[in-house]
């Protein structure tokens, strides 16, 4: 998949893509093989079904990665050839119904990986069995302990509340790790680099966070099945760092591959199912689609409203995120009342000054103002502000918006005086 690409200053000056969408290279050591199963293969693994066995001799130190693409339902077993050891087995955490194993190996070893029907049925047919190797060097395994060391640093800071350099700290790790030399193909630097895109996204550094979230994404692609749900995570958390920073093309086009993927590996109103419509609908709201948007969160709204109870925070916020596009689209009765809903679930189920209380109170505020009720509106308006000013410093910018929003309603009702006030406050704190 093609997705538009970013560029962005790292520290100490250099240029870094912010993803290079080239598949990686394949190692000496992958394999892909080609093989059938028919009614006369033997039943070699208890309870499964025909079998075929592939001998892979090890000649790399690293991970192997292991799995079928078929449209047969399959198992895979790995044991040592020569004594029988088992090592790994998998039905399908690969996704849907894709068999996945992850190991540790070394240099000489000799893997029996048998590929069999998932039941004892006499399942026959083509499939393509999948060994890609992540091999590791002193290079990388260096690299990678260096960067957790970044990263530990980096997370004391941030505790000590002392952001700005936390943020450096981990744009020249990630910068640093990107230079490894056979990192693209290390489990280790990959894994660094999921770590990394973490801490960055805690520390506000969108940039090195989408670039560590790019590296990781890429190998899971080399080194994953298509529908796994790890590399449908990779892929959603790259689109998130790409909508953050301006690029709701490849965002959406991202999540509209993850939502693919999470329809044909989850059933009906799984969660993470929920969130990738709810992510698309995002991108698509964020780039003018009103229409699709709104069909993707009323999906899931329903959905929520059928696994989630009453006042289940992310039912909550499927409510709001529909009552937003409802607003967008001039359904302003509709929004109003999913808002009076949100409120009231709110009131219940968080404590009187929180964040998302406040939000809830300003949304409402909103429907309110918009529907002509501006004395509604102010009352609501006036409870934020003073939530505000009792939980955000000075300049908060919640605490500004706050104000803003109250001096709006002001004006509307015709309190120069007091509109003119708060803006003037506004103007001082920005």
């Amino acid at each position: 998949m093609v997705c538009p690409g970013l560029a962005w200053m790292l520290a100490g000056g250099a240029l870094v893509p912010a993803q290079d969408d080239a598949p990686i290279p394949p190692t000496p050591f992958d394999r892909e093989l080609v093989l059938e199963l028919s009614a006369e293969d033997a039943h070699l693994v208890e309870g499964r079904g025909p079998t075929q066995v592939v001998e892979y001799v090890v000649e790399f130190e690293g991970t192997l990665h292991v799995w079928t693409s078929s449209e047969l339902d399959l198992f895979l077993r790995v044991e040592n050839a020569a004594t029988g050891q088992f090592f790994a087995e998998d039905d399908d955490s690969g996704g849907g119904s894709t068999p996945f194993v992850r190991l540790a190996v070394g240099p000489g070893q000799r893997l029996a990986i048998f590929a069999a029907g998932a039941g004892g049925e006499r399942a026959t047919g083509g499939l393509v069995l999948h060994l890609i190797a992540a091999p590791e060097t002193a290079t990388t395994r260096d690299a990678a302990a260096t960067a957790l060391r970044a990263l530990e640093a980096s997370s004391l800071l941030l505790e000590a509340g002392d952001p700005a350099p936390a943020r450096e700290q981990l744009d020249r790790a990630i910068a640093d790790l990107a230079g490894t030399t056979g990192g693209e193909h290390s489990q280790a630097v990959a894994d660094a680099f999921w770590n990394l895109g973490v801490a960055a996204d805690r520390a506000g550094s969108t940039a090195a966070c989408a670039h560590a979230r790019s590296r990781a994404r890429r190998h899971r692609e080399r080194t994953l099945p298509e529908d796994h749900p790890a590399l449908l995570r990779a892929r959603a958390n790259l689109a998130v760092s790409m909508h953050a920073m301006g690029d709701q093309a490849g965002a959406r086009a991202l999540r509209e591959v993850v939502l693919a993927g999470s329809e044909r590996i989850y059933p009906e109103d799984h969660p993470a199912l929920l969130r990738a419509r709810n992510n698309l609908a995002s991108s698509m709201d964020a780039m003018g689609d009103q229409a699709g948007a709104r069909a993707l969160q009323e999906a899931v709204l329903a959905g929520s409203e059928r696994i989630y109870p009453e006042d289940h925070p992310d039912l909550l916020a499927a409510r709001h995120n529909l009552a937003s596009s409802m607003s967008a689209m001039g359904d302003l009765e509709g929004a109003r009342a999913l808002r009076e809903a949100v409120l009231a679930g709110s009131e219940r189920i968080y404590p009187e000054d929180h964040p998302a209380l406040l939000g809830a109170r300003a949304n409402l505020a909103g429907s309110m103002d918009a529907m002509g009720d501006l004395a509604g509106a102010r009352a609501l308006f006036e409870a934020v502000l003073a939530g505000s000013e009792r939980i955000y410093p000075e300049d908060h910018p919640d605490l500004l918006r706050a104000r803003e929003n109250l001096a709006g309603s002001m004006d509307a009702m015709g309190d120069l005086a007091g509109a003119r006030a708060l803006f003037e406050a506004v103007l001082a704190g920005s």
